[in-house]
């Protein structure tokens, strides 16, 4: 019965951490080649693509960031009239590699319409962008009625997790992170396995005396 119990313990431990080790050997972890746009300019030989017309070829134009100067300097800034051409640049160009540049708004719309891409590094640019009418507007009766029926249906919450929280987790972002086994998480089954253990080295002393004692009558 001891040999028993020990076995399936060493049998239960050997499968946990196999089973992780094989999902640290098997698992692919993405190491960026740049962490922010000036390192993007002077480490790399990255392209950046921007779409016309955009947050980010208007950012080309007005920051006067030295990582920016040095960019137009060597010709790296390239702006693209089509949002399918600057992914196919980005996602399946072979001689050269691009990164694109282009506003949070823009990235949740379109971010992944040909390939998986990260975001990496902080904002280069920050702008706050909003709307509104002037005083005493026509039909502001009919714009402050069809706010209020988005609220009653919960279109307008909805609009808000998609377009304004900043906690949106994306469904391809890094699908869980692996941790490794700890051991308050098998430690009901090493208690269950020690209970058995003591149990059964109990009946053996029990199984012992008697044996003795029965060999003591003969």
């Amino acid at each position: 019965m001891l040999e028993v119990s020990l076995g399936l313990f060493c049998s239960i431990i050997y499968m946990s951490f196999s089973a992780v080790l094989f999902i640290y050997i098997t698992k692919s972890i993405f190491i960026p080649p740049f962490d922010s746009f000036e390192s993007l300019v002077t480490k790399t030989k990255y392209n950046v693509i921007s779409l016309k017309g955009s947050t980010g070829s208007i950012a080309f134009k007005v920051l006067k960031a030295e990582p920016l100067i040095e960019a137009r300097r060597t010709k790296r800034l390239i702006i693209t009239s089509k949002i399918e051409d600057m992914h196919k640049m980005a996602c399946f160009e072979k001689k050269k590699k691009y990164a694109i540049y282009q506003g949070e708004d823009a990235d949740k719309v379109t971010g992944h319409i040909m390939c998986h891409l990260d975001k990496i590094g902080e904002p280069y640019a920050k702008a706050w962008v909003t709307s509104g009418i002037v005083k005493n507007f026509k039909y502001k009766r009919a714009i402050d009625l069809g706010i209020l029926k988005l609220m009653e249906v919960g279109l307008l919450n909805i609009l808000k997790d998609r377009w304004l929280e900043q906690n949106i987790e994306e469904n391809h972002q890094n699908n869980g992170e692996i941790r490794s086994i700890e051991i308050q998480q098998v430690s009901l089954v090493i208690a269950v396995i020690c209970c058995g253990a003591i149990t059964a080295l109990i009946i053996l002393i029990i199984e012992n005396i008697v044996f003795v004692y029965k060999l003591k009558q003969l």
